[in-house]
């Protein structure tokens, strides 16, 4: 750079081939009009004099430094909005400092918005999905298919999910249409009765605009919604997962003596899931017996295939459990927790029975192609 355009020649006088500097009377190279020489003395003998000047001279990172102007602010605000919607995570994530500082290193100029923003961008990106999901569902040639999931919050509101199926280019798939507040504000309208279900499955079927090309609505085998269908006049079609684990829960409770074991198994595991003591005891006598350390299953009604989990966890840590409730120090009642040797050989007996059931079950939890694992 020539004289003229760098902030060096105000701390430099040319003496020949060389730059002295005003401040130390140090000689340094000048070499073919460039002043980077100068600059690195300037830097490293008198940073607080050149600052003080300015920034002088751009370099290569303030050109590739884009601005953010209000179309990149526009970009970045429209990403923050689809990473709260496509990672579940709260709104007021904006808000908080790590991200904030996080943000102010990637770009400085960059003003983080409020909640009230992001919710409206929010808002904005439900709409457009709804509006391309809509023109989709109006694409298909074929019929669609409905499930329906009845359920209820932590403080006891009923809601009904709706997601709907079809085939597209021979390739399935599957949207969430809503999840919505079932009734009203009175008490007779808010009961999960076949006829409000079957209002709310009506109003989500016409405001996609598929009232008419419902071919069947699945459901839960529950009696308030075994006629839902009608609704939409689409045949009903009980869940066959569902079916099959009511089908394995009515057989372990026609015997009185699986239905106690299944009461006692139960009850040991919850000892060890609610016990911080006899948890850490089992894992330490685990593995000083070489085995992994493995954590008990609890078992649930409405799980498929958790009897069978437990069940097998626990033959597997059957020793270490043992010498968990044999030591007095972590478990007073041990031996009122522990299973009989016949409890044990009649858990042992049954496992190789319940395991093709869940074999068959495995196909119908997979989410995007079940025939596909079957295969």
């Amino acid at each position: 750079m020539g004289r003229k355009s760098s902030v060096a020649w105000k701390f430099f006088e040319l003496v020949g081939d060389s730059a002295k500097c005003r401040l130390c009377q140090e000689s340094v190279k000048y070499m073919q009009s460039s002043t980077s020489s100068m600059m690195n003395h300037l830097k490293l003998k008198h940073p607080t004099k050149l600052n003080s000047e300015g920034p002088g001279q751009p370099t290569i990172s303030t050109f590739a430094r884009k601005k953010c102007d209000k179309k990149r602010t526009e970009h970045i605000t429209n990403l923050i909005a689809r990473m709260v919607a496509t990672d579940s995570l709260p709104v007021s994530v904006v808000e908080g400092s790590g991200f904030g500082e996080l943000v102010n290193f990637l770009e400085s100029d960059y003003v983080l918005p409020g909640c009230a923003a992001i919710q409206l961008r929010l808002l904005r990106l439900y709409e457009d999905k709804r509006k391309e999901l809509k023109d989709i569902l109006e694409s298909v040639e074929g019929k669609v298919t409905l499930t329906t999931d009845c359920w209820s919050s932590r403080t006891m509101m009923g809601y009904m999910t709706v997601t709907v199926h079809f085939l597209r280019n021979w390739e399935f798939c599957s949207y969430v249409l809503d999840t919505k507040p079932v009734g009203g504000d009175d008490v007779d309208t808010a009961r999960h009765t076949a006829v409000n279900l079957s209002r709310e499955l009506k109003e989500v079927a016409e405001s996609w605009g598929i009232g008419g090309k419902t071919l069947a609505v699945l459901y839960d085998n529950a009696s308030n919604v075994k006629t839902i269908g009608d609704a939409v006049s689409a045949v009903d079609v009980p869940c066959a997962a569902h079916s099959l684990q009511l089908c394995i829960n009515n057989g372990l409770k026609s015997n009185r003596r699986i239905e106690k074991l299944m009461a006692s198994a139960s009850r040991l595991v919850r000892h060890f899931r609610k016990s911080t003591l006899a948890t850490t005891a089992l894992s330490e006598k685990l593995r000083g017996m070489g085995l992994p350390d493995k954590k008990l299953i609890s078992s649930c009604p409405t799980r498929w295939n958790s009897v069978y989990d437990s069940w097998e966890r626990l033959l597997e840590v059957r020793w270490g459990v043992a010498a968990v409730l044999c030591d007095t120090r972590i478990t007073a009642d041990g031996r009122s927790l522990a299973l009989t040797e016949e409890q044990w050989n009649l858990m042992t007996d049954l496992l190789p029975c319940l395991k093709p059931l869940k074999v068959s079950s495995l196909p119908y939890a997979h989410k995007s192609s079940p025939l596909r694992e079957t295969s």
